[in-house]
């Protein structure tokens, strides 16, 4: 289990049937340091000496701790480091090595693997994929390209199509489409164990090779693939990415992967783009919202446990109140959206069915499945068993404190009980309450539905876990956003 300090890859034993474990083990999330890339060109010479001896005959490669391999380190990007790159001197598959291994290696993945984690396993022959898994190359999101490989190896094993659509959006795939795709050889249930099923498909592999009936799956050896209307991928882009280069130096890398003639000539162009983009402003600036992102969600000194929100009221029925309610359904939270009259939460509905119209980024079914966690009230007894209340009314005073004096009254006394205020003294909404120490605000950003800004604010006698659970229950309200 990974632990911290941990920054390696090994070969961590040889199992009675010959299948060779190589274990990645940097915390927490196994990034590809140095450290790590070299003790992967280790263990690839180790176990390249057995396949020679006849000693091993087949290779896993998996992720210690919660996940494959998250990828570079971005915070390293465009620094120097001390600690010398090893090499093993082969064009096709020098960043990582496993592709010219002439036995089955299996990249067991699990958690997640992305940007360089994801690039790693396509240097594999083969992939098993947990079915809770996610695999993508999200590179664009910080202004960059998948720089090991990933622009060449992905057309030819998908279709240029389908690998501009996954590195354009920067999406997360999940371990079903991954399989429709074509990226993974193999599922492996939710209850089955990862490792012996990796364990197990290279064995089959090694089978089927030793009696003819497959060769190695070498995604460097396959054709180029067809082209597509490129030009119509840099015409989104221009709409969708406006300003950045780094969409535009994708679709030259995937052209330069349809083109050929062969594999490196594509390596070249994929290297020739990338190292403008790490020192580009874009790409410094994009890197600066991602771990800006991350850090809004820490609080120093906070060592409480989040609560668990099941359920929310939320009062007020219009832009906001509805924007909010609709974060909060969309990642199955019940929610109770009070209006003070009817004709109130009529408004209030219509504006939300419309919203789910216009979005794009949800299914149907999705659609459905979220409105019906909208409950519409006019009584704020339906608020008594919630978990949380966040009122969001127009910016008056007196309104607020009386709307915090019923809420005293009705609610669950460990319900946590919040403001959208975006100026009013949360002290003395606080002040309304026999228990202040779970009030805060919860401040949203209009159309609070598609903006992933939430600004939480902690009064004086805000406790911990009430600092704890909004921190959490907000990072959870945004993860399926409609926009």
């Amino acid at each position: 289990m990974s632990a911290p300090g941990t920054d390696t890859a090994y070969l961590e034993r040889v199992t009675s049937t010959g299948i060779a474990i190589i274990t990645l083990d940097h915390f927490p999330v196994n990034s590809l340091s140095t450290h790590l890339t070299n003790g992967l060109t280790r263990a690839i010479r180790i176990i390249e000496d057995g396949i020679k001896k006849n000693e091993i005959f087949g290779v896993v490669l998996r992720g210690s701790g919660r996940c494959f391999c998250a990828g570079a380190d971005i915070s390293a990007f465009g620094s120097s480091s001390d600690v010398p790159r090893a090499s093993l001197g082969r064009d096709s598959s020098d960043n990582f090595g496993f592709e010219e291994v002439t036995v089955p290696v299996v990249a067991a993945i699990h958690g997640f693997a992305l940007g360089g984690g994801f690039e790693l396993s396509l240097g594999c022959h083969y992939r098993v994929m947990d079915s809770e898994a996610k695999v993508g190359l999200p590179e664009v999101n910080i202004g960059l390209l998948p720089g090991a490989q990933g622009t060449q190896r992905l057309p030819r094993l998908v279709g240029a199509e389908t690998a501009l659509s996954l590195m354009l959006s920067g999406d997360h795939v999940s371990a079903k489409d991954a399989l429709k795709y074509g990226v993974v050889d193999k599922i492996v249930q939710k209850g089955d164990d990862l490792l012996e099923t990796a364990i197990d498909f290279c064995l089959h592999k090694v089978s089927e090779i030793n009696h003819g009936a497959t060769t190695l799956q070498r995604i460097s050896k396959i054709p180029p693939p067809p082209g597509t209307d490129f030009d119509k991928w840099r015409t989104q882009m221009l709409k969708k990415r406006t300003g950045e280069p780094a969409p535009h130096a994708i679709i030259r890398c995937v052209e330069a992967a349809c083109k050929g003639p062969t594999f490196k000539d594509g390596v070249n162009v994929e290297q020739k783009n990338f190292l403008p983009l790490i020192v580009s402003p874009e790409s410094k600036a994009l890197r600066h919202v991602f771990f800006a992102e991350r850090n809004g969600a820490k609080v120093d000194g906070l060592r409480a446990k989040p609560k668990p929100i099941h359920s929310v009221g939320i009062v007020g029925a219009g832009l906001m109140g509805g924007g909010i309610a609709m974060c909060c359904a969309n990642v199955g939270i019940k929610v109770y959206l009070l209006d003070v009259n009817e004709k109130g939460l009529e408004r209030g509905m219509k504006l939300i069915n419309a919203n789910y119209k216009r979005s794009r980024s949800m299914s149907g079914e999705d659609k459905e499945r979220a409105l019906a966690n909208i409950i519409p009230t006019t009584s704020y007894d339906d608020f008594h068993a919630v978990d949380l209340v966040v009122e969001a009314v127009f910016e008056d005073m007196s309104v607020k404190k009386k709307i915090f004096q019923t809420l005293n009254k009705v609610c669950k006394k460990d319900a946590f009980l919040c403001s959208n205020t975006s100026a009013l003294d949360i002290d003395i909404i606080a002040d309304q309450l026999d228990d202040p120490t779970r009030c805060m605000g919860t401040h949203f950003f209009s159309p609070a539905n598609v903006m992933k800004l939430l600004e939480n604010v902690r009064a004086t006698r805000t406790s911990d876990e009430c600092v704890a659970s909004m921190m959490k229950w907000g990072e959870c309200s945004y993860n399926l956003c409609v926009g």
